[in-house]
């Protein structure tokens, strides 16, 4: 019972079967948010409620044309007195006005600057949280309108030492889990794929490796070894109080519908709970196979139907619209398989985005994100390929590349689309402290450091 009482900042139960467990990156953001807004709000009161001189300053550029009209007032009496005309007010303004500018703007970038922060922590909101589905022995969420899931021999678990590399001690960093959304488990040759990473877990944690049990407890409780009380008590963290409250999953038809798709693309196994009934026995198949070469059987038609979109499936299993693997470990270039690429059946249409994630040594704490729709490239009718070229859209350092990702639309005239989605070209994974025993986390036994080359721009 210490163990799960040491994970309610984590867990919520929904049935006997189902617990969530939340996401850890908005409650990460959110304490950094509160320590530089905190650190940009006490120069700004102390200016703008105790500084005069900064008060008066601040009022004359707000108000620069009430100021202006002050100094139009007090020039004309000296015009007039010595008789001289003063020429009107609208020329005066016109010829002033500019002169406030540089402080207007100062002003509106101080304030925007000190309000950021806040805006953040009073508007955004956490993601959807992961569920673990003990019956359908699943992971999953849902991210921007499509599930995300994998069985637990899929998730490619990680257990970072720290969030971002900014804490005094290590242990506080989240447990990073690979998703899949339906149909990209598994690449042309069976391999497993990076699926898009989720991190999960509490911040900031009661102890050190506390998330990492995390893993422990899914396993447990998809194996059926642990489960959490009727009378589970959650705790709530105070970064978790804020005006918006975190996503939700979809209602329970919506997501049952995804997950049997998702289960039918992506998952290998023929129990009930993934195929809706009992599959039928051999010798029935194989009777109703025979009613392709019979005509005038009455399952004829749907036997066809059913077998040519078994070859197109077949077909786009070794010949599908994908990202070619690159030569290089810090490519700039990329390849992308276009299948049935032909100029003579009509145009072709191909939307390529191109997502850097990147540090800049100016940034300090912030991560930046840019997304690329301008790059060279060219097409190769023969090899039904598209050369890409971003090498000169990089973004500017001194810094490092984070993780790219690709995502890309083709259809090639009077050819379905073709889709693909969150596909990592390249990904930084920072040294990372991992304790050997993956059960134990508080022997104190010695970690494994593991390092990689950073991408320097």
């Amino acid at each position: 019972m210490m163990f799960l009482d040491r994970l309610n900042g984590s867990l919520r139960r929904i049935t006997h079967n189902k617990v969530n467990i939340k996401r850890y990156m908005v409650l990460f953001q959110r304490l950094n948010m509160y320590l530089i807004g905190g650190a940009l709000a006490v120069p700004f009161i102390v200016y703008n409620v105790f500084d005069d001189e900064y008060i008066k300053k601040r009022n004359s550029a707000i108000f620069f044309k009430e100021d202006i009209r002050q100094q139009f007032a007090g020039l004309k009496t000296r015009f007039e007195s010595m008789g001289e005309d003063p020429g009107t007010f609208e020329q005066f303004y016109k010829e002033q006005k500019h002169l406030y500018y540089d402080d207007l703007a100062f002003i509106g970038i101080t304030t925007l600057g000190t309000l950021l922060p806040w805006l953040f922590i009073i508007f955004a909101r956490p993601g959807a949280p992961v569920q673990v589905n003990r019956k359908r022995q699943l992971i999953y969420t849902w991210h921007r309108g499509k599930l995300y899931a994998a069985r637990l021999d899929q998730l490619q678990p990680k257990c970072p030492a720290t969030a971002g590399g900014w804490e005094l001690s290590g242990g506080w960093g989240p447990l990073v889990l690979h998703l899949y959304p339906a149909g990209k488990v598994y690449d042309e040759q069976g391999k497993l794929n990076k699926g898009k990473k989720f991190k999960v877990g509490l911040y900031i944690p009661t102890l050190d490796w506390e998330n990492k049990q995390l893993l422990r407890f899914i396993e447990e409780f998809l194996n059926g070894e642990t489960s959490l009380p009727e009378n589970y008590q959650t705790r709530k963290g105070w970064l978790e109080y804020a005006p918006r409250s975190p996503k939700e999953l979809p209602s329970d038809e919506i997501l049952d519908k995804a997950i049997d798709e998702w289960a039918k693309h992506s998952f290998w196994g023929s129990s009930h709970d993934y195929w809706g009934i009992e599959r039928e026995s051999l010798n029935v198949l194989i009777e109703k196979s025979q009613a392709l070469s019979k005509p005038t059987s009455s399952l004829h038609d749907e036997v066809k139907a059913n077998f040519h979109l078994e070859l197109d499936n077949f077909s786009k299993l070794f010949d599908k619209f994908s990202v070619l693997k690159p030569q290089s470990s810090q490519p700039t270039t990329f390849q992308l398989n276009l299948p049935n690429l032909d100029p003579t059946k009509g145009t072709a249409v191909l939307e390529v985005d191109i997502e850097i994630e990147y540090w800049l040594e100016s940034s300090y704490i912030f991560d930046d994100n840019i997304t690329l729709s301008r790059f060279k490239y060219e097409l190769n009718y023969q090899d039904e390929k598209a050369n890409i070229d971003f090498s000169d859209f990089l973004p500017q350092g001194p810094g490092y590349i984070k993780e790219i990702i690709i995502n890309a639309e083709y259809q090639q005239q009077g050819q379905p689309s073709m889709e693909i989605d969150d596909h990592i070209l390249y990904e930084y994974e920072a040294p990372t402290s991992i304790p050997r025993d993956k059960f134990d986390i508080q022997r104190g036994v010695p970690s494994t450091i593991v390092h990689m080359p950073q991408w320097r721009i």
